[in-house]
């Protein structure tokens, strides 16, 4: 069973998520780049063209930010993931037969279909796009009807060992590009010092210093938007704990413990997205 399995609640919440943090870095990147471009130019004397093109550039950096102040696409990305993920978790309590839809009961399937509803009730009322797919695909409902051994079987392999292995490349991709970025920020810090020196030598005739300042600013709050050294952390401990609820549902051969363990396992990696958005909504 795969994402293209799940109700259409969920590929609506993940295409307005993708589209709001696509609209969110793209603006903030406009807008870091064109305030370090403008202090790049400010620092060189020269006719009237240069500070027009300097006013310029600070004009592009008050529009992108009126932008983001405006249509706030950040909450978009959280609000938009936020209903994506219930909307999953959802699917897979109902398909491998969890609290709260175990098999035995009668009415799960109603009381699935309730918390859907309650779900689109309580979601964003915008940037929800249309789907023509069913709250229970055929998929869900084959794998409902398998006996334990079989649902455990599906439940490993396309739910959590799939959500360990995202968990663990995304840890391992975070915790590169937090290396690269501090690398990178520490490099400039250091040619800020020689070119600060070369300055009040009078060997340097610009202000480099302050040029590069302004780079090692914009590379330091781009840092602090895309939340390297949090998100590994974040999803670490997420596969840790992931890993030991995999290993529970592994030796699980009980029709009455598996719908409570599975309800486990979708409590960890909700907590791992709980994680995710307070730090976003912090930043």
């Amino acid at each position: 069973m795969t994402d293209d399995d799940l109700p259409g609640l969920h590929d609506a919440g993940d295409r307005a998520s993708l589209e709001g943090q696509r609209y969110f870095v793209v603006a903030s990147g406009i807008k870091l780049g064109l305030a370090a471009v403008s202090a790049v130019i400010s620092a060189f004397s020269g006719p009237r063209g240069l500070a027009l093109a300097v006013a310029g550039l600070f004009l592009g950096v008050l529009c992108a930010e009126a932008w983001l102040w405006a249509r706030k696409p950040e909450r978009r990305w959280y609000d938009g993931r936020a209903f994506a993920e219930s909307a999953k978790t959802m699917a897979w309590r109902f398909a491998v037969g969890a609290a709260p839809y175990p098999k035995a009961d009668a009415s799960a399937e109603d009381r699935y279909l309730a918390d859907l509803h309650r779900l689109l009730d309580d979601g964003p009322k915008t940037d929800i796009y249309p789907s023509d797919k069913p709250p229970i695909s055929t998929a869900m409902a084959q794998v409902r009807g398998l006996d334990l051994q079989d649902r455990r079987r599906v439940y490993l392999r396309d739910r959590i060992d799939v959500q360990l292995n995202w968990y663990r490349t995304r840890a391992l991709i975070s915790r590169k590009r937090s290396n690269q970025w501090r690398t990178a920020l520490i490099a400039a810090e250091g040619l800020g010092v020689f070119f600060a020196f070369g300055r009040a030598s009078d060997l340097i005739p610009i202000d480099a210093g302050g040029i590069i300042a302004a780079f090692v600013g914009a590379g330091a709050a781009w840092l602090g938007i895309r939340q390297h050294e949090n998100l590994q952390r974040a999803y670490t401990y997420a596969s840790q704990e992931l890993s030991i609820a995999r290993n529970a549902l592994e030796r699980c051969t009980s029709d009455t413990e598996w719908p409570q363990l599975v309800a486990d396992s979708e409590e960890a990696i909700s907590r791992e997205h709980t994680m995710w958005r307070a730090s976003r909504s912090s930043s």
